[in-house]
């Protein structure tokens, strides 16, 4: 299985908004093990029955963009700026 959107460069590091070149991006395969941290996190619903955003340490969970915020290492939503 292959993710989409990546934007990561390590475990937990993102890279700028707006990068356009990304040389050290994470793969897009996914493991066995992403694929059991992935149906984790898509059964954590909030009260709206909507997923729940989420980091990994290797990808993130997020609802469409631009309608998603921003997540901290955490897995919590970035404050606004």
């Amino acid at each position: 299985m292959l993710g989409t959107h990546i934007e990561q460069r390590g475990p937990y590091r993102d890279y700028p908004v707006g990068t356009t070149l990304a040389p050290d991006e994470q793969r897009l395969e996914l493991s066995y093990g992403h694929l059991l941290e992935l149906q984790q996190g898509a059964h954590d619903l909030d009260a709206a029955g909507k997923v729940v955003q989420r980091a990994f340490r290797d990808f993130s969970i997020a609802g469409p963009y631009p309608q998603c915020d921003p997540l901290l290492p955490d897995g919590s939503p970035r404050p606004p700026q």
